[in-house]
């Protein structure tokens, strides 16, 4: 009935312009897996960068309100898991999108000057905990942002992976993540780079890690981690932490840990940490920590642990750091304006304002 009822609705809006769509009332999304496997497998959707969007939505001036909750029930199938939507418009606005019990992917932005308000996700397990892995909810991102000029105001989310947004970031999700950067299908250490990124005002709650880089991160399906025989990695230049409270939780894995070590594991790693720097030598340059409070459990005083390799840091970098770069305590030391790439420029990224409970912000070399 969905597939029908989607099918001549979505042909009526192929030459239209200048579009307000509102849903009111739930679809309710098959729970075959078959039926619906089969149906992604045969869609001519472009494919996003994971999967096959479900609903491909183009053109420009392009609006939607309260669209549908979407529910499939079966977490441990991840063959042909469609991503739910892509909004590929210039000019567009999604506001109070529900998305309820999520397979995989949600929304995908590829387009540009799209705004979205009010935001909620609920992929988390009926009767299941962070910890669990046969139920745990891998790859329900919330938005997956690859366009230009795209604002996220008002997200609410319990989810597996990547949530961007100003907000509440719940279950065991990887919090306000920039990730994947160098991911590509055959290789692990790919270049990329991420440059003048903002994350502020952000509360940390039960978090097995409260800021986690790394340069290392690579495809846990594939087999143990290769060796960088390359001497590549993605490049990180000017990120900024700034005003970051709250208080580690009691494990430093979760559900998504299905290989031994995790994927998460680096040399060191046996309890929750504060920060963890995983940088590759050379490729780093203006990590600034300012104003971080993170205690090791709620409610404590003590000081929370860090990881980080002094030698794999740039000459002068310590001067914008504003931790001790060690493995130890976290020891705060004062920021230097004057610092090496301390100053910003070009384009910017700034997230803040959020909540992030039992994840982590993570920037990722890729996944």
């Amino acid at each position: 009935m969905y597939h029908n009822a989607w099918k001549r609705w979505s042909s009526l809006l192929l030459s239209i312009e200048n579009v307000k769509v509102l849903f009111y009332g739930n679809w309710l999304l098959p729970q075959n897996v078959t039926q619906v496997q089969t149906a992604i497998n045969a869609t001519q959707n472009p494919k996003s960068t994971y999967a096959t969007p479900w609903i491909y939505i183009s053109g420009s001036t392009s609006k939607s309100r309260e669209p549908p909750s979407k529910r499939w029930a079966c977490f441990s199938v991840r063959v042909l898991r469609p991503q739910l939507a892509t909004f590929n418009v210039t000019n567009g606005l999604l506001r109070n999108l529900k998305v309820i019990k999520p397979i995989a992917w949600g929304w995908n932005l590829p387009g540009q000057n799209i705004r979205v308000e009010n935001h909620f996700v609920d992929a988390a397990p009926n009767n299941a905990t962070r910890d669990d892995s046969g139920s745990f909810p891998f790859n329900t991102d919330g938005f997956n942002l690859s366009g230009k000029n795209i604002t996220v105001d008002g997200y609410y989310g319990h989810n597996g992976d990547d949530c961007v947004s100003n907000g509440f970031c719940g279950f065991s999700s990887h919090g306000l993540s920039i990730g994947s950067l160098g991911r590509d299908g055959a290789s692990t250490f790919r270049r990329g780079k991420a440059e003048n990124v903002t994350w502020e005002d952000i509360t940390l709650v039960n978090v097995s890690t409260g800021i986690f880089i790394t340069q290392n991160y690579y495809d846990q399906d594939k087999g143990p981690r290769p060796e960088n025989t390359n001497k590549s990695s993605t490049a990180i230049q000017t990120m900024t932490f700034k005003n970051f409270h709250g208080s580690l939780g009691t494990n430093w894995t979760d559900g998504t840990c299905i290989t031994q070590p995790c994927w998460n594991y680096v040399d060191g790693l046996d309890e929750p940490k504060a920060v963890i720097l995983d940088l590759y030598p050379g490729t780093a340059k203006g990590i600034s920590l300012q104003d971080i409070d993170i205690q090791p459990t709620e409610n404590s005083s003590a000081t929370a642990n860090v990881l980080c390799d002094p030698s794999a840091l740039e000459d002068g970098a310590d001067k914008v750091l504003g931790f001790k770069c060690q493995d130890g305590q976290f020891e705060q030391t004062d920021v230097s304006v004057s610092g090496n790439g301390a100053v910003q420029s070009g384009n910017h990224i700034s997230l803040f304002g959020g909540l992030a409970l039992g994840g982590w912000v993570l920037v990722s070399a890729l996944r």
